[in-house]
């Protein structure tokens, strides 16, 4: 079982290829489609797309975001996409875990914002809200 997950939400009405399309250069890495129970998900038949890379023990899974209600200034509600920060296990070491999943969605979370096209809310875990973006609008 993976300790955590940073999760950023991401506001984006485009259908989930489109989606992919467009952040997979930013990302500056290719994402595999995967349907079912996937990196400890619930049983569903939600089409994902995951991104894995072992050798510097983190990941990430992105999906539709319709499951999570509001929750205080934790507004789910207003997100099409949830994307999973995950640190793979490090056998006895935990402290090393959180500080790759906090780096690895914080990266994520700076491109995705670089793109200036989302609106976006980091958060650790559903639980708390780490940062938040708002796109600035290119009309002057």
């Amino acid at each position: 079982m993976r300790s955590r997950r940073v999760r950023i939400f991401v506001a984006c009405k485009d259908s989930v290829s489109e989606f992919i399309q467009q952040i997979e250069p930013v990302l500056g890495f290719q994402m595999t489609s995967n349907e079912g129970n996937v990196l400890g998900l619930r049983a569903t038949r939600e089409l994902l797309y995951v991104y894995s890379d072992s050798k510097n023990h983190y990941g990430l899974s992105i999906r539709r975001q319709n499951y999570l209600i509001n929750d205080d200034d934790l507004n789910f509600e207003d997100y099409d996409y949830e994307i999973r920060c995950y640190a793979e296990e490090i056998e006895n070491n935990l402290s090393e875990e959180l500080r790759i999943a906090d780096e690895f969605a914080r990266i994520i979370f700076n491109r995705l914002k670089s793109m200036n096209q989302f609106r976006l809310m980091l958060v650790d875990d559903i639980d708390e809200k780490l940062d938040e973006f708002y796109p600035k609008s290119n009309n002057g």
